[in-house]
């Protein structure tokens, strides 16, 4: 895929609202189309952090293993990101991601997200506050579902 379209689908995605369309161009360098069968997951709980993903289309469970079976926290789609816990500390996932259907992301890898550090500073600080914004939000949601205030699982 060229880097033209992948920088058109990062237009797309909501997450990265607001960016620079230098910001664009830098981060479509830098991240690979992947595409998830339904089912399939991202990554589990407890594995080491190792890219960020960016969804282009489908749908992506969040789940948490609880008394021996996962429980869906949330679901995400289109224009949000998995995993942006990559890019505010090194510690392992506390969830699993699982495709519920066929499902393209963009991802970022942790190696290329350490690139980003040393050549495009601005970028990488604009995404971390796009990530912490995020967890934050998916924190309230997830602490609404588990205290029964919010989606019904």
């Amino acid at each position: 895929m060229s880097t033209t379209a992948i920088r058109d689908q990062l237009r797309a995605i909501s997450f990265l609202d607001g960016l620079t369309d230098s910001a664009y161009h830098q981060l479509a360098r830098l991240v690979t189309a992947v595409h998830y069968k339904a089912d399939e997951i991202l990554f589990e709980e407890g594995s080491p952090r190792s890219f960020l993903a960016l969804v282009v289309n489908g749908t992506v469970a969040i789940e948490k293993q609880m008394n021996g079976r996962p429980i869906r926290l949330v679901t995400l789609g289109a224009g949000e990101a998995v995993g942006e816990g990559l890019l505010l500390d090194d510690s392992k996932h506390g969830t699993s991601a699982r495709a519920i259907h066929s499902t393209d992301v963009l991802i970022l890898r942790a190696e290329k997200a350490q690139e980003m550090v040393k050549e495009h500073p601005q970028l990488y600080a604009a995404l971390i506050g796009r990530a912490a914004r995020a967890i934050s939000q998916r924190l309230a949601a997830t602490d609404a579902t588990i205290v029964g205030r919010g989606r019904t699982l």
